[in-house]
């Protein structure tokens, strides 16, 4: 029979999660709970209900009432623990631990169900055996294991006392709870499968007659093929005898006609060898006449056997040394021919090295005539005298067209392109001069540029001072405008006061009128100011100085570019 033996609380309700378990032992047959209103009578029926049905009691906010407030203990999370020592049906020992978590964020609390375990002996060795279920395991398990059913042990002995009075609910909702009680509803179902069955093994029935039917009109059709198959295996017999007689007949008829197969292929070899030696006489007769025709003269009849023998072995004898001489000349033929493949392969790379040259002359002739252009070119924009050749060319009548001209020094060029080395050298020296000349000149531009360009900056420094000056000096009269400003109002609001007042303060009226003066004399500086034409004057020089400056880096890159 199951029992209950120990019940500890810890964090749950009014017993603080920061004490010591509370441990509750529960003697047989009845154990009588007495104390004030508070002192945790309910809470101990409701750990043993939810650590037995894993149900939390009603109205307490879906676990967060259930658990010992974290405010009252200055903690963010409070931690609740049951552990419940029971018998179960089979007198075995066993031990549930149920806990839970209460978290307070900043204004809801989380209630959270933690993995239970369930404690119990191995009777075999006996030692304690642990085991870590999910809370709906341990909610199906447990009242297994006391044998029990889920609903009595909620509704009967663990009810609460806000439910106590359910027996005195309407007739719907109180048969549904007799049905959980006493698990009506099984039955129920049970009766339910019970005629579907029957139902389904009816239906079943049925089939297999009319199953049964067909398999009997199958039967009836069988045993009459049956009869059929019979009759033929019979004839099949009597026609497999005839068959073998017949077989035995025209294994001698195939016999005799082997015999006449192997006489007929002897006769026709016989016949092809007759063909093939007719062939050979005739193909000899034919070479003899051809050979008869290429002689001169027929010696078969002049001469024995003896002596044509004797001739024809003299004739081996000059066959072979036309042979050898034939050889020799072959030789020396295509000794021959390889000298003239090697001689036309000269001439080939010959003619190759020869258009190499030409390409070369006409790129050289080409060179030439673009040195005496280039010359002529630098001649004429640098002021150089050409050399000794090319200066006689040059004096061509200024009557001729241009382009008449430019035909005749082309032609004259290509008449005659060689200059002499000293001519060159000396062209060369007097271009040498000419570039030190203009690097000399432009070393002096770049120096006169620069020395302009650091006084347009020092220009422009000096306008930016002073328009930095002026500048100070505009804020300085506007600060002094303001508190000239500032002052004259309270200077108005003194004499108001003053002359609203009939005489209560003593201010003279000469102080007034002079620090009005004053600030009207501000007023009429920072107008001034304002208006001076030299203050917008400055960014306009400005302007103008650093356009002279990018028009002098312009006029330097440009000559730098034309001296390259």
């Amino acid at each position: 029979m199951a029992s209950i033996s120990k019940l500890s609380v810890r964090g749950i309700r009014s017993f603080s999660p920061t004490d010591s378990e509370q441990v509750i032992s529960f003697t047989h047959p009845v154990t009588v709970i007495v104390g004030a209103n508070g002192c945790g009578k309910t809470t101990i029926i409701e750990s043993l209900k939810y650590a037995i049905t894993g149900s939390l009691p009603p109205g307490n906010k879906s676990g967060q009432a259930f658990i010992h407030d974290p405010k009252s203990v200055g903690q963010s999370v409070v931690k609740g623990c049951i552990k419940l020592r029971f018998q179960n049906r089979a007198g075995g020992s066993m031990v549930v631990v149920r806990s839970m978590e209460l978290t307070q964020k900043k204004t809801t609390l989380s209630f959270k169900q933690l993995d239970g375990i369930l404690r119990t002996t191995d009777p075999n060795t006996g030692e304690r055996v642990s085991m870590s279920h999910k809370c709906t395991e341990l909610d199906r398990q447990i009242p297994a294991l006391i044998g029990v059913g889920k609903s009595v042990l909620e509704h009967v002995v663990f009810c609460h006392q806000e439910d106590s009075s359910w027996p005195l609910m309407e007739g719907a909702v109180l048969k549904k709870r007799f049905d959980e009680i006493f698990d009506s509803t099984r039955y129920t179902k049970a009766l339910e499968e019970i005629r579907k069955t029957r139902i389904k093994y009816v239906n079943r029935g049925k089939e297999e007659k009319a199953e049964l039917e067909g398999l009997a009109s199958h039967k009836f059709a069988a045993e009459g093929f049956r009869r059929e198959l019979e009759d033929c295996e019979d004839q099949l017999s009597e026609m497999a005898r005839e068959m073998e007689g017949h077989d035995e007949e025209l294994q001698t008829v195939d016999g005799q006609i082997i015999g006449y197969e192997e006489v007929l292929s002897e006769v026709k070899e016989m016949k092809e060898r007759v063909v093939e030696k007719e062939g050979d006489v005739a193909r000899q007769r034919s070479v003899c006449e051809h050979v008869r025709s290429m002689l001169d003269r027929d010696l078969t009849a002049e001469c024995s056997e003896a002596q044509l023998k004797t001739m024809l072995s003299s004739f081996d004898e000059t066959v072979r040394d036309d042979k050898k001489k034939l050889e020799r000349k072959e030789e020396e033929f295509e000794s021959m021919k390889r000298d003239i493949e090697r001689l036309n392969g000269v001439i080939r790379d010959l003619y190759r090295h020869k258009d190499k040259l030409e390409g070369d002359k006409e790129h050289n002739e080409s060179l030439k005539g673009q040195r005496l252009e280039i010359i002529r070119r630098t001649a004429q924009d640098y002021d150089l005298p050409l050399p000794g050749g090319m200066a006689a060319r040059n004096s061509i009548d200024s009557s001729i067209c241009p382009s008449t001209q430019q035909d005749l020094l082309l032609d004259d060029d290509e008449a005659n392109l060689e200059l002499a080395p000293h001519d060159v050298a000396a062209y060369l020296s007097s271009l040498n001069s000419a570039s030190t000349k203009i690097e000399t000149q432009l070393n002096s531009l770049r120096h006169n540029i620069q020395k302009q360009e650091d006084d347009i900056q020092s220009q422009i420094v000096e306008i930016k001072s002073k328009q930095t000056s002026i500048e100070n000096e505009q804020r300085r009269v506007n600060a002094e405008n303001r508190s000239k400003r500032q002052e004259l109002g309270n200077l108005t609001s003194l004499s108001q006061s003053i002359s609203g007042g009939g005489g209560s303060a003593r201010v003279r009226q000469s102080e007034v009128e002079e620090a009005q003066n004053r600030a009207k004399q501000a007023a009429e500086e920072h107008e001034r100011l304002q208006k001076s034409q030299r203050l917008n004057d400055i960014p306009t020089e400005m302007k103008e100085y650093e356009r002279q400056v990018d028009k002098l880096k312009r006029q330097i890159e440009d000559d730098t570019e034309a001296c390259r």
